[in-house]
């Protein structure tokens, strides 16, 4: 329980399903937290029942576009700000531009003959961004 680490995998993944900037859905957390009669009455409801807030958030999902989201979306422009960041690559998938600045961030710590797979810091890397340690080494030589 409590507020979620400002770019943890289930923020970023509401906040590109609802096109939401994650530092603005961060905020609106915290101000969750302070009690007011509408946030006693979700506790009230849901506290003891988690599958019923399960249940009803599938509920709202599928109400996207009054269950036809084509026809009811159609003609509006979506303005993709910082989805692009959290997008794969056409030339490889399993790296986003959010990777490949953590990964950019790692390249300035280590030397180039420790840029290799076998490094525990690549492996660790690796494991945190799910990515293999030879993609990141990779994309190290790269850069």
């Amino acid at each position: 329980m409590g507020v979620k680490p400002l770019y943890s995998k289930g923020m970023v993944d509401l906040s590109l399903e609802l096109h939401i900037p994650p530092e603005f859905l961060h905020e609106q957390m915290f101000k969750l937290r302070m009690v007011t009669p509408r946030i006693k009455r979700l506790w009230e409801k849901y506290a003891d029942k988690p599958q019923k807030l399960k249940r009803d958030i599938q509920r709202i999902r599928q109400m996207n576009g009054c269950g036809n989201a084509i026809q009811f979306f159609e003609g509006v422009e979506v303005k993709e700000t910082f989805e692009k960041n959290w997008e794969p690559l056409e030339s490889e998938p399993s790296l986003t531009p959010v990777k490949l600045i953590i990964i950019l961030d790692l390249y300035f710590q280590l030397t180039p003959i420790t840029m290799v797979p076998e490094t525990p810091e690549i492996i660790d890397l690796g494991k945190l961004i799910r990515t293999s340690p030879k993609v990141i080494a990779e994309a190290m030589g790269v850069f």
